[in-house]
C-alpha cells in the first residue's frame, strides 16, 4: 500500500531568523514536513521501503531468478520465485521489486504419469545461455513412498520460458541415455553402468554405501561456465537412515551430472570432513540434538565459495538457520565457519521474536546489491508450526579481520590473509530500504564524511556508515558509542539528492536511544515548493523511534529498528544528527548511548 501523499513545505510550521557565527547575516531555517514511515493503518511507502510482513505464506524453500527484458519480451523485466507449496505441483510467482508478488501460474506440465507426484520440495531454477532454456531441479517422492520420510530423489525439468510448461527431460542425456517419465532423471540409485559414484570418500567403509535419498538440488554456474549441482543427502544402510550431508557433483550438462565426480562435503554436527573423519563434533550444532544440513546454495565473492545451508528442524524458531562454509574450490574441502567469525549469517537468539526459523534460503542479485530470500515460520513468537512465509534482507561481504578471521584456518590463502565474511542485515520486521536499482535511491551515507563531537568514541565513529547494524551478540561491537547526548554530522563534498533519513538503533536496550532529537539538513539550493525567505537549512524535530521495534517490558530490541523520516526531495551538503534521551528508564548504562547504522537514501 502507498502511504498518504504529503507536501514538502505545504504548511511553514516554523521559521527563525539567527544570526551567522562571526557576522551580521541572517540564516533561515524551517521544519521539514515528513512522514515518520508507518501511517496509522500500518500501511508505509513502498516506493522506498520493504517490510517482512510474510505476505506470501503457506510457502516455503524459496529460490527466485532474475530475467532481464532483453532476454524476454514476454516474461523478461521480473524476479521469478518457486517455492514448495501446493506438493503436487508448483506455485510460480512474479516481483518488480522483491517485495510484492504476484500469482502466474503452475511450473509443471504434468499430467500424472510422472514418478515425481508427492512431496514436490525445493525447486530451484536456472537458464542457461547455451540452449536458451530455464531448467528447473526438484525433489520428489513416488505415491507409493509418501509413508516414508526421506525416500526423495531429483528431477530435472524444461521449459523455454520461467513461468510455467515445465515438463520432466526425457531426451538423451551426455550418456547417451533416454529417461521416461516413470524414472528419476537425477538418480544415484540406478545403474549408470560404467559411471560409478566418485571415489573421494574411498574412507568410509564399504557396507555404508547403501540407498542414497536425496532432496535441495542448488545448481551452480561457476565463472568458468562449469556447471555443479549442490544437493542434501542421506544414506539408507539396512534399512537406516545415515546422517544427513551436503554432497555435490559436477555437470556434464545441464541435465547430466558427472557421476565420477560424486563427493560429499558437509556433514551434519561436524565442522569439516577431517573433524568427520576424527569424530571431533561442532558444538554450535550438536547443541540443537538434530542431525540436519539441507538446503545448500553456493555463492561465490572475491574467489571464495562460500557453501550456505540450513541447520536444524525447520519448526525450531531459534535453532534454524543460515549458516556457513568457505573453500577455496567448488568441490570443496569446505570447513564451516566458527561461530565468532559471524556464523551462523541468519538465525533468531533465544529472546528474539520479529521472525522465527528463518532457513532455507537462496541469494539473488540486484543492481549492485545482494539480498538473501528466505523462509520464516509464520508464528514470530513460538515457532514449533508448518505454514511459512517468504522474508527478503541484505546481505553485505565485510571485512573478515572485524570478525579475526584468518584465512590459513580455513586452508585458503589469501594476500590479505583473511576473507570477507558473509554478513546478513536481518532477519527483520520493520522497515528496510527498498532495493537501489528498483527506487531509484542508494544510501549515499556511504560516501559522507562523518563526524562526531567529543562525547562520542572516535574509533567507533567507522560503523555509522559501514552499510550493517549489529544484528546479533557477535556484532554487538559494530555500534558507534557516545558517553552521552552526542552530535553526528555526514557532510558531503558536492550536493546529494536526499529522499529519507534512517537512524538505527543499537542492539542493547540499554545504549538505545527513544528518539532523535533533532535532524539538520543544510541545503545545496531552494527547494522548489519554497517560495519564502532564502532557507539554510530544513530540520526535523523529535524523530520517534517507533515501539514495534523494541519490547520495553522485557527490555529487549529487534534489531534492524531504526528512527525513519521520508520526504520530498531535497539537494542537501551536511546533515547534523542530535540525540541525548534514552529509551531504558532506569538507565542500566548511566548516559551511555549507541547508533548501529545511519543509512540516507538519496543519490
Amino acid at each position: 500500500m502507498k502511504k498518504l501523499l504529503y507536501c514538502l513545505f505545504c504548511v511553514l510550521l516554523t521559521f527563525a531568523v539567527l544570526p551567522s557565527a562571526g557576522c551580521g547575516e541572517k540564516t533561515a531555517e524551517a521544519a521539514l514536513a515528513y512522514n515518520d514511515g508507518i501511517n496509522e493503518d500500518g500501511s508505509y511507502d513502498t516506493d522506498i521501503y520493504y517490510r517482512n510482513d510474510l505476505l506470501v505464506n503457506h510457502a516455503a524453500d524459496p529460490d527466485v531468478l532474475w530475467v532481464p527484458a532483453e532476454r524476454d519480451e514476454t516474461w523478461g523485466g521480473y524476479f521469478y520465485m518457486y517455492t514448495t507449496n501446493v506438493y503436487y505441483n508448483i506455485i510460480v510467482m512474479r516481483s518488480k521489486d522483491l517485495n510484492n508478488w504476484e500469482k502466474v501460474g503452475m511450473a509443471l506440465d504434468f499430467d500424472g504419469t510422472q514418478w515425481c507426484t508427492a512431496n514436490i520440495w525445493a525447486p530451484e531454477v536456472a537458464y542457461d545461455e547455451e540452449t536458451q532454456k530455464y531448467y528447473l531441479y526438484a525433489s520428489a517422492q513416488r505415491a507409493s513412498d509418501v509413508d516414508k520420510n526421506s525416500h526423495y530423489e531429483m528431477f530435472v525439468a524444461v521449459s523455454d520460458n520461467p513461468a510455467n510448461g515445465f515438463k520432466l527431460y526425457t531426451d538423451k542425456d551426455a550418456y547417451g541415455d533416454r529417461y521416461g517419465t516413470a524414472e528419476p532423471n537425477l538418480s544415484f540409485n540406478v545403474d549408470h553402468t560404467s559411471r560409478k559414484l566418485g571415489d573421494e570418500y574411498d574412507w568410509i567403509a564399504e557396507e555404508q554405501k547403501g540407498t542414497l535419498w536425496c532432496i535441495d538440488p542448488d545448481p551452480f554456474r561457476d565463472d568458468d561456465g562449469q556447471w555443479y549441482l549442490y544437493f542434501r543427502a542421506r544414506w539408507e544402510v539396512g534399512g537406516t537412515m545415515q546422517l544427513g550431508m551436503i554432497c555435490a557433483v559436477k555437470m556434464i550438462d545441464m541435465v547430466t551430472p558427472d557421476y565420477a565426480s560424486f563427493k560429499e562435503l558437509l556433514w551434519a554436527n561436524y565442522r569439516s570432513e577431517e573433524d568427520y573423519k576424527n569424530g571431533k563434533t561442532f558444538a554450535m550444532e550438536t547443541v540443537s540434538e538434530t542431525d540436519i544440513n539441507e538446503a545448500p546454495h553456493m555463492i561465490k565473492h572475491d574467489g571464495i565459495y562460500y557453501l550456505t545451508y540450513a541447520f536444524g528442524r525447520y519448526q525450531d524458531r531459534t535453532v534454524y538457520c543460515v549458516s556457513v562454509s568457505v573453500s577455496d574450490s567448488p568441490m570443496g574441502d569446505f570447513i564451516k565457519l566458527d561461530p565468532s567469525h559471524g556464523n551462523p549469517s541468519l538465525y533468531m537468539e533465544g529472546y528474539m521474536d520479529q521472525m522465527s526459523g528463518p532457513g532455507h534460503h537462496c541469494f539473488v542479485e540486484t543492481g549492485d546489491e545482494i539480498f538473501v530470500v528466505y523462509h520464516s515460520l509464520m508464528n514470530r513468537s513460538t515457532g514449533n508450526s508448518n505454514p511459512r512465509g517468504i522474508a527478503i534482507d541484505r546481505v553485505e561481504f565485510i571485512d573478515g579481520s572485524a570478525f579475526g578471521i584468518e584465512s590459513s584456518d580455513y586452508g585458503i590463502e589469501t594476500e590479505s590473509g583473511t576473507f570477507d565474511a558473509l554478513y546478513t542485515n536481518g532477519a527483520t520486521w520493520s522497515l528496510q530500504p527498498a532495493p537501489a536499482a528498483i527506487s531509484g535511491y542508494k544510501n549515499v551515507a556511504a560516501e559522507a564524511a562523518v563526524t562526531v563531537d567529543d562525547a562520542g568514541e572516535k574509533d567507533t565513529v567507522k560503523y555509522l556508515n559501514d552499510g550493517i547494524f549489529a544484528n546479533h551478540t557477535y556484532s554487538k561491537a559494530f555500534e558507534y558509542a557516545a558517553d552521552g547526548a552526542t552530535e553526528i554530522t555526514l557532510s558531503w563534498d558536492s550536493p546529494v539528492t536526499v529522499r529519507a533519513v534512517m537512524i538505527y538503533n543499537s542492539f542493547d536496550f540499554e545504549y538505545a536511544f527513544a528518539k532523535i532529537d533533532r535532524i539538520d539538513l543544510t541545503l545545496a539550493e531552494q527547494p522548489a515548493s519554497w517560495t519564502g525567505e532564502t532557507l539554510e537549512s530544513v530540520y526535523i524535530a523529535d524523530l520517534a523511534f517507533h515501539p514495534n521495534y523494541y519490547n520495553e517490558e522485557e527490555s529487549f530490541m529487534r534489531p534492524g529498528g531504526s528512527a525513519h523520516a521520508s520526504f520530498d526531495e531535497i539537494k542537501v551538503t551536511k546533515i547534523t544528527v542530535r540525540i541525548s534521551e534514552k529509551l531504558d528508564p532506569l538507565k542500566a548504562a548511566g548516559n551511555a548511548l549507541k547508533v548501529s547504522e545511519i543509512v540516507v537514501l538519496g543519490r
